[in-house]
Protein backbone atom coordinates (compact mmCIF):
# COMPACT_ATOMS: atom_id res chain seq x y z
CA UNK A 1 0.00 0.00 0.00
CA UNK A 2 0.92 3.61 -1.02
CA UNK A 3 -0.79 6.77 -0.79
CA UNK A 4 0.54 10.07 -2.27
CA UNK A 5 -0.89 13.60 -2.70
CA UNK A 6 1.08 16.15 -4.72
CA UNK A 7 -0.78 19.21 -5.99
CA UNK A 8 -0.24 18.87 -10.06
CA UNK A 9 0.29 21.36 -12.83
CA UNK A 10 1.69 19.21 -16.03
CA UNK A 11 4.25 21.90 -17.76
CA UNK A 12 7.17 20.83 -20.45
CA UNK A 13 8.63 22.37 -23.09
CA UNK A 14 11.88 20.33 -24.84
CA UNK A 15 13.03 23.29 -27.29
CA UNK A 16 14.63 22.94 -30.95
CA UNK A 17 18.67 23.64 -30.87
CA UNK A 18 19.75 27.06 -31.76
CA UNK A 19 22.13 27.55 -34.58
CA UNK A 20 25.54 28.81 -34.66
CA UNK A 21 25.75 32.47 -35.14
CA UNK A 22 28.52 34.14 -36.78
CA UNK A 23 30.53 36.34 -35.17
CA UNK A 24 30.42 40.12 -36.18
CA UNK A 25 33.26 42.97 -36.44
CA UNK A 26 30.84 44.90 -34.18
CA UNK A 27 28.44 43.76 -31.78
CA UNK A 28 25.37 45.52 -31.06
CA UNK A 29 25.30 45.28 -26.96
CA UNK A 30 21.91 45.63 -26.77
CA UNK A 31 20.91 42.02 -27.72
CA UNK A 32 19.34 40.30 -25.05
CA UNK A 33 21.99 37.09 -26.24
CA UNK A 34 25.13 38.85 -25.40
CA UNK A 35 23.51 39.24 -21.76
CA UNK A 36 21.51 42.05 -21.28
CA UNK A 37 18.69 42.18 -19.70
CA UNK A 38 14.99 43.89 -20.43
CA UNK A 39 14.40 45.67 -17.20
CA UNK A 40 10.92 47.39 -17.96
CA UNK A 41 8.66 48.67 -20.38
CA UNK A 42 6.19 51.24 -20.04
CA UNK A 43 3.78 50.18 -22.69
CA UNK A 44 3.42 47.12 -25.23
CA UNK A 45 0.68 45.48 -27.67
CA UNK A 46 1.63 41.65 -26.32
CA UNK A 47 1.57 38.73 -28.06
CA UNK A 48 4.39 39.06 -31.00
CA UNK A 49 4.80 42.56 -30.19
CA UNK A 50 6.57 42.38 -26.92
CA UNK A 51 9.79 44.49 -25.94
CA UNK A 52 11.54 41.74 -25.89
CA UNK A 53 11.76 41.83 -29.66
CA UNK A 54 13.48 45.28 -29.51
CA UNK A 55 16.20 43.31 -28.84
CA UNK A 56 16.50 39.98 -30.64
CA UNK A 57 18.88 40.93 -33.45
CA UNK A 58 16.07 40.98 -36.24
CA UNK A 59 13.96 43.48 -37.93
CA UNK A 60 11.57 40.69 -38.34
CA UNK A 61 10.10 40.98 -35.06
CA UNK A 62 9.49 44.42 -32.85
CA UNK A 63 7.53 46.36 -30.36
CA UNK A 64 3.85 47.98 -30.51
CA UNK A 65 2.84 50.28 -28.05
CA UNK A 66 -0.95 49.51 -26.59
CA UNK A 67 -3.73 50.82 -28.61
CA UNK A 68 -3.79 54.54 -27.55
CA UNK A 69 -1.36 54.41 -24.97
CA UNK A 70 -0.38 58.28 -24.70
CA UNK A 71 3.54 59.15 -24.88
CA UNK A 72 5.79 58.91 -24.08
CA UNK A 73 7.07 55.18 -24.24
CA UNK A 74 10.10 54.14 -22.28
CA UNK A 75 11.87 51.16 -22.39
CA UNK A 76 15.14 50.35 -19.81
CA UNK A 77 17.32 47.69 -20.75
CA UNK A 78 20.70 46.90 -18.06
CA UNK A 79 23.69 45.97 -19.85
CA UNK A 80 25.82 42.74 -18.79
CA UNK A 81 28.52 45.35 -17.42
CA UNK A 82 29.51 48.91 -17.91
CA UNK A 83 30.21 49.89 -21.26
CA UNK A 84 31.82 52.70 -22.86
CA UNK A 85 28.79 53.57 -25.17
CA UNK A 86 29.35 55.63 -28.94
CA UNK A 87 26.37 55.28 -31.06
CA UNK A 88 23.20 54.74 -31.03
CA UNK A 89 20.28 53.22 -33.60
CA UNK A 90 16.71 52.89 -33.85
CA UNK A 91 15.61 50.55 -37.17
CA UNK A 92 12.01 51.11 -38.06
CA UNK A 93 12.72 48.73 -41.01
CA UNK A 94 10.29 46.19 -41.38
CA UNK A 95 7.23 47.72 -39.77
CA UNK A 96 3.78 47.97 -40.44
CA UNK A 97 3.91 51.93 -41.92
CA UNK A 98 2.43 50.23 -45.05
CA UNK A 99 -0.74 49.31 -43.17
CA UNK A 100 -0.90 51.81 -40.51
CA UNK A 101 0.41 55.45 -41.80
CA UNK A 102 2.79 56.99 -39.06
CA UNK A 103 3.13 53.91 -37.13
CA UNK A 104 7.31 54.21 -36.64
CA UNK A 105 8.84 56.55 -33.90
CA UNK A 106 9.74 59.61 -34.33
CA UNK A 107 11.36 61.66 -31.63
CA UNK A 108 13.77 59.62 -29.29
CA UNK A 109 15.76 60.68 -26.64
CA UNK A 110 18.46 57.74 -24.82
CA UNK A 111 19.81 58.30 -21.26
CA UNK A 112 22.40 56.45 -19.40
CA UNK A 113 23.06 55.18 -16.10
CA UNK A 114 25.92 53.71 -14.34
CA UNK A 115 23.72 53.70 -10.90
CA UNK A 116 20.23 51.80 -11.04
CA UNK A 117 17.93 50.86 -13.52
CA UNK A 118 15.78 53.90 -11.66
CA UNK A 119 18.04 56.59 -10.91
CA UNK A 120 21.18 58.69 -12.04
CA UNK A 121 20.10 58.66 -16.07
CA UNK A 122 22.06 61.30 -18.22
CA UNK A 123 20.97 62.16 -21.72
CA UNK A 124 23.06 61.07 -24.09
CA UNK A 125 21.24 61.74 -27.47
CA UNK A 126 18.08 62.72 -28.63
CA UNK A 127 17.48 62.63 -32.10
CA UNK A 128 14.62 61.72 -34.82
CA UNK A 129 14.01 58.01 -36.06
CA UNK A 130 13.57 57.39 -39.73
CA UNK A 131 10.29 56.80 -41.17
CA UNK A 132 10.05 53.18 -41.67
CA UNK A 133 13.93 53.11 -41.95
CA UNK A 134 17.05 52.84 -39.43
CA UNK A 135 18.73 56.15 -38.08
CA UNK A 136 22.21 55.78 -36.16
CA UNK A 137 23.53 58.52 -34.51
CA UNK A 138 27.09 58.95 -32.87
CA UNK A 139 27.81 60.22 -29.68
CA UNK A 140 30.56 63.63 -29.19
CA UNK A 141 32.32 61.28 -27.28
CA UNK A 142 31.91 57.35 -25.68
CA UNK A 143 29.95 57.89 -22.12
CA UNK A 144 29.79 55.08 -20.04
CA UNK A 145 26.50 53.30 -18.98
CA UNK A 146 25.43 50.37 -17.02
CA UNK A 147 21.92 51.08 -17.42
CA UNK A 148 20.28 52.82 -21.16
CA UNK A 149 16.62 54.01 -21.19
CA UNK A 150 15.23 54.52 -24.59
CA UNK A 151 11.78 57.22 -24.79
CA UNK A 152 9.96 57.36 -27.68
CA UNK A 153 7.99 60.82 -27.26
CA UNK A 154 5.98 60.73 -30.74
CA UNK A 155 6.05 58.72 -34.05
CA UNK A 156 5.02 60.02 -37.45
CA UNK A 157 1.02 60.70 -36.96
CA UNK A 158 -0.22 57.37 -35.97
CA UNK A 159 -3.24 58.20 -33.38
CA UNK A 160 -3.92 54.55 -32.17
CA UNK A 161 0.13 52.71 -32.16
CA UNK A 162 3.72 53.23 -31.98
CA UNK A 163 6.09 50.84 -33.49
CA UNK A 164 9.87 49.86 -33.26
CA UNK A 165 11.52 46.63 -34.59
CA UNK A 166 15.07 47.14 -32.93
CA UNK A 167 17.16 49.05 -30.93
CA UNK A 168 20.83 49.12 -30.98
CA UNK A 169 24.06 50.46 -29.04
CA UNK A 170 27.61 50.29 -29.81
CA UNK A 171 30.47 50.98 -27.88
CA UNK A 172 33.40 49.00 -25.37
CA UNK A 173 33.03 47.65 -22.33
CA UNK A 174 34.92 49.78 -19.74
CA UNK A 175 36.83 46.53 -17.49
CA UNK A 176 36.87 43.27 -18.29
CA UNK A 177 34.07 41.04 -17.63
CA UNK A 178 33.33 40.27 -14.30
CA UNK A 179 33.03 36.10 -13.56
CA UNK A 180 30.74 35.85 -10.70
CA UNK A 181 30.03 31.95 -11.12
CA UNK A 182 31.98 30.36 -14.05
CA UNK A 183 30.51 27.19 -13.54
CA UNK A 184 27.44 28.77 -14.90
CA UNK A 185 26.75 30.23 -18.39
CA UNK A 186 25.90 33.38 -18.61
CA UNK A 187 23.00 32.65 -20.91
CA UNK A 188 21.48 30.88 -17.75
CA UNK A 189 21.88 33.03 -15.36
CA UNK A 190 21.17 36.37 -17.40
CA UNK A 191 17.57 34.59 -17.67
CA UNK A 192 16.93 33.33 -14.25
CA UNK A 193 18.18 37.32 -12.65
CA UNK A 194 15.41 38.50 -15.29
CA UNK A 195 12.77 35.98 -14.42
CA UNK A 196 13.20 37.24 -11.19
CA UNK A 197 13.83 40.88 -11.73
CA UNK A 198 11.53 41.82 -14.76
CA UNK A 199 9.05 38.58 -15.33
CA UNK A 200 8.88 35.38 -17.67
CA UNK A 201 8.50 37.22 -20.98
CA UNK A 202 11.95 38.86 -19.98
CA UNK A 203 13.74 35.39 -19.03
CA UNK A 204 12.24 33.92 -22.10
CA UNK A 205 13.37 36.49 -24.59
CA UNK A 206 17.19 35.79 -23.37
CA UNK A 207 16.52 31.68 -23.20
CA UNK A 208 15.87 31.61 -26.76
CA UNK A 209 17.10 34.66 -28.65
CA UNK A 210 20.17 33.22 -29.51
CA UNK A 211 18.50 31.16 -32.47
CA UNK A 212 19.30 32.48 -35.87
CA UNK A 213 15.71 30.93 -37.15
CA UNK A 214 12.94 32.99 -36.37
CA UNK A 215 10.33 30.53 -36.81
CA UNK A 216 11.68 27.98 -34.11
CA UNK A 217 12.23 30.86 -32.21
CA UNK A 218 9.12 32.35 -32.37
CA UNK A 219 7.71 28.97 -32.14
CA UNK A 220 9.30 28.38 -28.89
CA UNK A 221 9.27 31.53 -27.33
CA UNK A 222 5.47 31.15 -27.43
CA UNK A 223 5.60 27.72 -26.12
CA UNK A 224 7.63 28.64 -23.26
CA UNK A 225 5.99 31.64 -22.43
CA UNK A 226 2.59 29.91 -22.60
CA UNK A 227 3.97 27.23 -20.05
CA UNK A 228 4.86 30.55 -17.70
CA UNK A 229 1.35 31.72 -18.29
CA UNK A 230 0.16 28.21 -16.76
CA UNK A 231 2.30 28.76 -13.98
CA UNK A 232 0.63 32.26 -13.43
CA UNK A 233 -2.89 30.43 -13.30
CA UNK A 234 -1.67 27.88 -10.91
CA UNK A 235 0.26 30.10 -8.10
CA UNK A 236 -1.51 33.53 -8.71
CA UNK A 237 1.92 35.58 -8.97
CA UNK A 238 3.13 37.03 -11.44
CA UNK A 239 6.94 37.15 -10.79
CA UNK A 240 9.00 34.15 -9.23
CA UNK A 241 10.00 35.61 -5.50
CA UNK A 242 13.53 33.88 -6.21
CA UNK A 243 15.38 30.92 -7.91
CA UNK A 244 18.06 28.65 -6.44
CA UNK A 245 20.52 26.89 -8.72
CA UNK A 246 20.54 23.37 -7.25
CA UNK A 247 23.35 21.77 -9.91
CA UNK A 248 25.52 22.38 -12.84
CA UNK A 249 25.71 19.15 -14.57
CA UNK A 250 28.59 18.87 -17.37
CA UNK A 251 27.10 16.28 -19.84
CA UNK A 252 30.68 16.86 -21.65
CA UNK A 253 33.04 19.75 -22.43
CA UNK A 254 30.33 21.27 -25.23
CA UNK A 255 27.43 21.06 -22.57
CA UNK A 256 26.21 21.57 -19.19
CA UNK A 257 22.64 21.11 -17.27
CA UNK A 258 21.39 23.85 -14.85
CA UNK A 259 18.69 22.40 -12.32
CA UNK A 260 16.94 25.36 -10.37
CA UNK A 261 14.06 25.30 -8.43
CA UNK A 262 11.98 28.66 -8.78
CA UNK A 263 10.26 29.85 -5.52
CA UNK A 264 6.65 30.77 -5.96
CA UNK A 265 5.10 31.81 -2.40
CA UNK A 266 3.05 28.38 -1.86
CA UNK A 267 5.09 25.82 -4.30
CA UNK A 268 7.84 25.66 -5.98
CA UNK A 269 8.31 25.30 -9.69
CA UNK A 270 11.07 23.10 -11.25
CA UNK A 271 14.03 23.80 -14.04
CA UNK A 272 16.31 22.49 -16.60
CA UNK A 273 18.51 24.53 -18.59
CA UNK A 274 20.52 22.09 -21.21
CA UNK A 275 23.32 24.56 -22.70
CA UNK A 276 25.47 23.65 -25.40
CA UNK A 277 29.08 25.78 -26.20
CA UNK A 278 29.24 27.97 -29.12
CA UNK A 279 32.82 28.87 -28.69
CA UNK A 280 33.03 31.43 -26.21
CA UNK A 281 29.41 31.83 -25.52
CA UNK A 282 26.80 29.07 -24.26
CA UNK A 283 23.80 28.97 -25.71
CA UNK A 284 20.23 27.28 -24.38
CA UNK A 285 19.28 24.72 -26.31
CA UNK A 286 16.57 22.61 -24.26
CA UNK A 287 14.60 23.41 -21.01
CA UNK A 288 12.12 21.75 -19.18
CA UNK A 289 9.54 23.40 -16.97
CA UNK A 290 7.52 21.38 -14.33
CA UNK A 291 5.85 20.92 -10.85
CA UNK A 292 6.66 17.37 -10.53
CA UNK A 293 10.23 17.26 -9.28
CA UNK A 294 10.72 13.96 -10.35
CA UNK A 295 9.96 14.61 -13.59
CA UNK A 296 13.03 17.53 -13.99
CA UNK A 297 15.81 16.29 -11.29
CA UNK A 298 18.11 13.32 -11.65
CA UNK A 299 17.09 10.64 -8.73
CA UNK A 300 20.29 11.10 -7.15
CA UNK A 301 19.47 15.02 -6.66
CA UNK A 302 16.29 14.13 -5.35
CA UNK A 303 17.50 12.11 -2.23
CA UNK A 304 19.57 15.14 -1.11
CA UNK A 305 21.82 15.77 1.70
CA UNK A 306 21.47 14.54 5.24
CA UNK A 307 21.74 17.40 7.60
CA UNK A 308 23.40 16.48 10.87
CA UNK A 309 20.52 16.54 13.15
CA UNK A 310 17.31 15.30 12.84
CA UNK A 311 14.53 16.45 14.98
CA UNK A 312 16.45 20.02 15.51
CA UNK A 313 15.91 20.30 12.06
CA UNK A 314 12.43 19.68 11.87
CA UNK A 315 10.22 22.39 10.63
CA UNK A 316 7.62 23.79 12.72
CA UNK A 317 4.64 22.44 10.44
CA UNK A 318 6.31 18.89 10.08
CA UNK A 319 6.55 18.69 13.77
CA UNK A 320 3.35 20.05 14.94
CA UNK A 321 1.60 17.49 13.30
CA UNK A 322 4.03 14.77 14.88
CA UNK A 323 2.96 16.10 18.67
CA UNK A 324 -0.96 15.41 17.34
CA UNK A 325 0.40 12.07 16.00
CA UNK A 326 1.31 10.85 19.93
CA UNK A 327 -1.51 12.48 20.98
CA UNK A 328 -3.21 9.38 19.13
CA UNK A 329 -5.22 12.46 16.99
CA UNK A 330 -4.49 10.98 13.26
CA UNK A 331 -7.13 13.24 11.58
CA UNK A 332 -5.16 16.14 13.38
CA UNK A 333 -2.23 15.76 12.03
CA UNK A 334 -2.78 14.79 8.18
CA UNK A 335 -5.30 18.57 8.63
CA UNK A 336 -1.71 20.53 9.68
CA UNK A 337 0.06 19.00 6.83
CA UNK A 338 -2.52 19.08 4.47
CA UNK A 339 -3.88 22.83 5.62
CA UNK A 340 -1.61 24.65 2.75
CA UNK A 341 -2.13 22.67 -0.49
CA UNK A 342 -2.98 24.94 -3.31
CA UNK A 343 -7.27 24.71 -4.56
CA UNK A 344 -5.73 23.29 -7.60
CA UNK A 345 -6.21 19.99 -6.18
CA UNK A 346 -10.00 19.27 -5.97
CA UNK A 347 -11.62 19.41 -2.40
CA UNK A 348 -12.59 15.63 -2.65
CA UNK A 349 -9.28 14.18 -3.50
CA UNK A 350 -7.83 16.02 -0.57
CA UNK A 351 -10.45 15.19 1.49
CA UNK A 352 -10.45 11.35 0.44
CA UNK A 353 -7.04 11.29 1.41
CA UNK A 354 -7.23 12.51 4.84
CA UNK A 355 -9.94 10.17 5.54
CA UNK A 356 -7.51 7.29 4.48
CA UNK A 357 -4.80 8.92 7.15
CA UNK A 358 -7.03 8.96 10.08
CA UNK A 359 -8.49 5.24 9.41
CA UNK A 360 -5.07 4.05 9.76
CA UNK A 361 -5.80 3.15 13.58
CA UNK A 362 -8.95 1.01 12.57
CA UNK A 363 -6.37 -0.46 10.18
CA UNK A 364 -3.12 -1.32 12.08
CA UNK A 365 -4.20 -0.80 15.49
CA UNK A 366 -3.20 1.82 17.95
CA UNK A 367 -0.78 4.44 17.78
CA UNK A 368 2.21 3.97 19.44
CA UNK A 369 5.15 6.22 18.75
CA UNK A 370 7.42 7.38 16.00
CA UNK A 371 10.86 8.16 14.96
CA UNK A 372 11.73 10.48 12.53
CA UNK A 373 14.13 8.50 10.71
CA UNK A 374 16.21 11.23 8.40
CA UNK A 375 15.94 14.68 7.49
CA UNK A 376 17.26 15.54 4.16
CA UNK A 377 17.61 19.11 2.42
CA UNK A 378 17.12 18.95 -1.53
CA UNK A 379 17.93 22.58 -1.76
CA UNK A 380 17.70 25.50 0.59
CA UNK A 381 13.71 25.95 0.02
CA UNK A 382 12.71 22.19 0.08
CA UNK A 383 13.84 19.49 2.85
CA UNK A 384 12.29 16.06 3.25
CA UNK A 385 11.29 14.37 6.18
CA UNK A 386 11.29 10.42 6.49
CA UNK A 387 10.17 9.18 9.56
CA UNK A 388 8.45 5.42 10.70
CA UNK A 389 5.08 5.51 12.46
CA UNK A 390 5.04 2.46 14.74
CA UNK A 391 1.34 1.29 15.33
CA UNK A 392 0.31 -2.19 17.08
CA UNK A 393 0.27 -3.97 14.14
CA UNK A 394 3.26 -2.80 12.23
CA UNK A 395 5.31 0.12 11.25
CA UNK A 396 3.79 2.62 8.73
CA UNK A 397 6.65 4.58 6.78
CA UNK A 398 5.86 8.60 6.34
CA UNK A 399 7.54 10.82 3.71
CA UNK A 400 6.67 14.66 3.89
CA UNK A 401 8.16 16.90 1.78
CA UNK A 402 8.57 20.96 3.47
CA UNK A 403 8.91 24.15 1.43
CA UNK A 404 9.49 27.48 1.99
CA UNK A 405 9.88 30.66 0.33
CA UNK A 406 9.53 33.03 3.07
CA UNK A 407 10.59 32.16 6.61
CA UNK A 408 7.58 29.78 6.97
CA UNK A 409 7.79 25.65 6.32
CA UNK A 410 4.63 24.54 4.46
CA UNK A 411 4.13 20.68 4.00
CA UNK A 412 3.99 20.55 -0.15
CA UNK A 413 3.80 16.73 -0.51
CA UNK A 414 2.67 13.75 1.76
CA UNK A 415 2.92 9.95 1.51
CA UNK A 416 3.26 6.97 3.41
CA UNK A 417 2.90 3.44 3.02
CA UNK A 418 3.97 -0.40 4.69
CA UNK A 419 7.20 -0.51 2.22
CA UNK A 420 9.85 1.64 3.52
CA UNK A 421 11.73 0.90 0.11
CA UNK A 422 9.03 2.41 -1.77
CA UNK A 423 9.74 5.76 -0.03
CA UNK A 424 12.62 6.22 1.71
CA UNK A 425 16.38 6.74 0.03
CA UNK A 426 18.60 3.65 -0.10
CA UNK A 427 21.03 5.27 1.82
CA UNK A 428 18.42 5.08 4.51
CA UNK A 429 17.95 1.86 3.75
CA UNK A 430 21.45 0.78 4.66
CA UNK A 431 21.27 1.31 8.29
CA UNK A 432 17.68 -1.29 8.85
CA UNK A 433 15.95 -0.74 12.26
CA UNK A 434 18.39 1.97 13.54
CA UNK A 435 18.97 4.98 11.28
CA UNK A 436 21.77 6.74 13.54
CA UNK A 437 24.50 4.92 12.02
CA UNK A 438 24.09 6.09 8.55
CA UNK A 439 23.18 9.38 9.27
CA UNK A 440 26.57 9.81 11.39
CA UNK A 441 28.40 8.42 8.89
CA UNK A 442 26.97 11.07 6.05
CA UNK A 443 27.33 14.07 8.47
CA UNK A 444 30.78 14.46 7.01
CA UNK A 445 28.64 14.88 3.55
CA UNK A 446 26.25 17.54 4.95
CA UNK A 447 28.97 19.77 6.37
CA UNK A 448 31.05 19.73 3.09
CA UNK A 449 28.11 20.69 1.51
CA UNK A 450 26.64 23.80 3.80
CA UNK A 451 30.53 25.10 3.11
CA UNK A 452 30.62 24.96 -0.51
CA UNK A 453 27.49 26.64 -0.51
CA UNK A 454 28.96 29.25 1.59
CA UNK A 455 31.57 29.97 -0.89
CA UNK A 456 29.32 30.06 -3.76
CA UNK A 457 27.43 32.92 -1.55
CA UNK A 458 31.11 34.76 -1.09
CA UNK A 459 31.69 34.55 -5.07
CA UNK A 460 28.22 36.14 -5.58
CA UNK A 461 29.24 38.83 -3.03
CA UNK A 462 32.41 39.66 -4.60
CA UNK A 463 30.69 39.88 -8.40
CA UNK A 464 28.17 42.27 -6.69
CA UNK A 465 31.47 44.60 -4.74
CA UNK A 466 32.96 44.27 -8.37
CA UNK A 467 29.87 45.66 -10.06
CA UNK A 468 29.91 48.51 -8.13
CA UNK A 469 32.95 49.26 -7.63
CA UNK A 470 34.53 47.27 -10.15
CA UNK A 471 37.28 46.03 -7.85
CA UNK A 472 36.93 42.95 -5.63
CA UNK A 473 38.04 43.26 -1.81
CA UNK A 474 39.24 40.76 1.23
CA UNK A 475 37.03 43.22 3.64
CA UNK A 476 33.43 41.78 4.92
CA UNK A 477 30.67 44.30 6.10
CA UNK A 478 30.80 48.05 6.18
CA UNK A 479 32.14 49.40 3.52
CA UNK A 480 32.89 45.68 2.07
CA UNK A 481 30.69 42.66 0.97
CA UNK A 482 27.20 41.71 2.08
CA UNK A 483 28.35 38.64 3.34
CA UNK A 484 27.53 36.28 6.42
CA UNK A 485 28.16 32.85 7.37
CA UNK A 486 25.66 30.46 8.61
CA UNK A 487 26.19 28.99 12.18
CA UNK A 488 29.01 26.74 12.41
CA UNK A 489 30.87 28.12 9.83
CA UNK A 490 33.88 30.20 9.92
CA UNK A 491 35.70 32.32 7.11
CA UNK A 492 39.16 31.28 7.72
CA UNK A 493 40.68 33.34 5.20
CA UNK A 494 40.00 35.72 2.21
CA UNK A 495 42.84 37.14 0.53
CA UNK A 496 42.98 39.04 -2.58
CA UNK A 497 45.12 38.13 -5.69
CA UNK A 498 46.45 40.19 -8.52
CA UNK A 499 44.03 39.34 -11.40
CA UNK A 500 40.82 37.80 -8.07
CA UNK A 501 40.81 36.50 -5.03
CA UNK A 502 41.03 33.41 -2.65
CA UNK A 503 39.24 31.85 0.11
CA UNK A 504 38.48 29.24 2.80
CA UNK A 505 35.76 28.49 5.09
CA UNK A 506 35.51 25.78 7.46
CA UNK A 507 33.17 24.13 9.85
CA UNK A 508 33.29 23.84 13.92
CA UNK A 509 31.86 20.12 13.87
CA UNK A 510 35.00 19.09 11.27
CA UNK A 511 38.25 19.00 10.42
CA UNK A 512 37.96 19.86 7.00
CA UNK A 513 38.27 22.82 5.13
CA UNK A 514 37.06 23.94 1.65
CA UNK A 515 38.84 26.31 -0.44
CA UNK A 516 37.70 28.14 -3.41
CA UNK A 517 39.62 30.60 -6.25
CA UNK A 518 38.77 33.31 -8.79
CA UNK A 519 41.22 34.73 -11.23
CA UNK A 520 44.79 33.16 -12.38
CA UNK A 521 45.88 31.37 -8.65
CA UNK A 522 45.01 28.48 -7.81
CA UNK A 523 43.88 27.53 -3.66
CA UNK A 524 44.52 23.99 -3.16
CA UNK A 525 42.52 21.87 -3.15
CA UNK A 526 40.87 23.81 -5.53
CA UNK A 527 42.42 23.50 -8.87
CA UNK A 528 39.55 24.67 -11.01
CA UNK A 529 38.45 28.37 -11.02
CA UNK A 530 34.96 29.34 -8.97
CA UNK A 531 34.38 25.57 -8.18
CA UNK A 532 34.64 25.12 -4.18
CA UNK A 533 36.71 21.78 -3.09
CA UNK A 534 36.60 19.97 -0.05
CA UNK A 535 39.20 18.40 1.80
Amino acid sequence: MKSTLIAPVSLALAALAPAQRSASPRSNILELAHGTVLVSVTSSYGGSWTAANLADGSTGTGWSSAQGAAFPHTVVFELPQPYAVASIAVDNSGDQEGSYPGISSRRVTVYGSTTSAAAGFTQLTAFEARRGGRMEVTLGAPMTARWLKFVVSSNWGNAEYTEVMELEAYGQPVAPQPRADVTVPEAALRGLTALRDSGYQAAVAIWTSSWQDPTKRHQAALQLSSDFARVTIQTGETRVRGYEIVRVADQDSRSKRIYALLAYEHFPIYLMLQTTSAGARWDISEIDLNPDITLVFPRDLLEGTPLAAREGQLPDVALRGFEALRGGHEEVAVGIWTATWPSTIPKERVNDFRARFAQLPQTFGQFKSYEVVGVFEVTAHLRRIYARLDYAQGPVYLMLAAYRSGAQWEILRMEYGRDAKELFPPALLIAGESSAPVLSAMAERAYNAAMKAELRNLVTAEYAFWADSLKYTAKVGPGGLAYSLTEGNQLLSLQLTSDGWTAKVGNVHTQTVCTIYVGSTPSPPATREGEPICQ
